[in-house]
C-alpha cells in the first residue's frame, strides 16, 4: 500500500525454500507504479528485513529470462545470477526459460548489494 493514499502499489513476498534459512522472493508492481522506484525501495526493505530481523541466510528468485525490468530490479539489490533453467515453466506467453538470482546474508552485510 502507498502510504500517502492507500492505493496498492504491488505485491512483495517472501515462500520458503526447501531448507531453513532459505526462502523465495517474488514481486509484481502495479502498472501504473512502475519504474518510479517503487519495487526496489519495498524489495530493499523486506530483503533487509528477512536478514536482519529475521535470520534468513539466502534468498533466491526465479525470473523470466525475457523479464528485463525484474532482472534488473534483482541485480540492483545485489542478487547473483546463478544459472538459467531451459524451458522450465509454462506462462501465458507458453513455455518460458527461468533464470534464478540469488543473495546471501554475507554479501548483503558487507555492503556487496546496491540499493540504490
Amino acid at each position: 500500500m502507498d502510504k500517502s493514499d492507500g492505493s496498492v502499489a504491488g505485491r512483495y513476498v517472501a515462500y520458503p525454500g526447501r531448507d531453513a534459512g532459505v526462502l523465495e522472493l517474488g514481486y509484481i508492481t502495479v502498472a501504473q507504479r512502475q519504474g518510479q522506484g517503487v519495487a526496489t525501495e519495498c524489495m530493499a526493505a523486506l530483503v533487509d528485513h528477512l536478514f536482519q530481523n529475521e535470520g534468513y541466510r539466502r534468498l533466491f528468485a526465479e525470473i523470466d529470462a525475457e523479464n528485463a525490468a525484474s532482472t534488473a530490479l534483482i541485480e540492483r539489490l545485489g542478487f547473483v545470477r546463478e544459472g538459467c533453467l531451459r524451458e522450465h515453466e509454462t506462462t501465458h506467453k507458453g513455455v518460458c526459460d527461468t533464470v534464478v538470482y540469488g543473495l546471501l546474508y554475507r554479501e548483503w552485510r558487507s555492503g556487496t548489494a546496491q540499493t540504490s
